[in-house]
């Protein structure tokens, strides 16, 4: 029997059913920010609500999360526990969310700086 073969980019091809990757990205992005301003409060969005608010496959929005973390687009902020499931889900936001809800007296940001500038 032979077999096909394909590019990588007829492959690429294929699998973009939903947005384009960077539409994708920017989407998560602004439902992560979104759900943010809407709670008012130190809760970030988990994959399910991320998933809802963008539309998209939970297989692309999961994809796309787990890209953003490792680029540190994305932070995990918290866990949360959720019905049905047996282990707290993680709670995503913007990369600097926790330096906007926490704010350093200016006195231990310059210590800070300081004592990295020495080493």
């Amino acid at each position: 029997m032979m077999s096909i073969k394909t590019s990588p980019l007829e492959n690429s091809q294929r699998r973009a059913v939903g947005r384009p990757v960077g539409k994708l990205h920017l989407a998560v992005l602004q439902a992560a920010q979104d759900f943010r301003n809407e709670c008012a409060c130190s809760r970030g969005a988990i994959l399910s609500e991320l998933v809802d608010r963008t539309g998209e496959r939970y297989s692309a929005v999961r994809q796309m999360v787990s890209s953003m973390k490792r680029r540190m687009k994305l932070d995990v902020v918290g866990l949360r526990t959720v019905e049905n499931r047996p282990r707290p889900v993680f709670e995503y936001a913007p990369a600097g969310f926790l330096d906007s809800v926490i704010e350093v007296p200016p006195v231990h940001a310059l210590d800070q700086r300081l004592s990295t500038w020495t080493r």
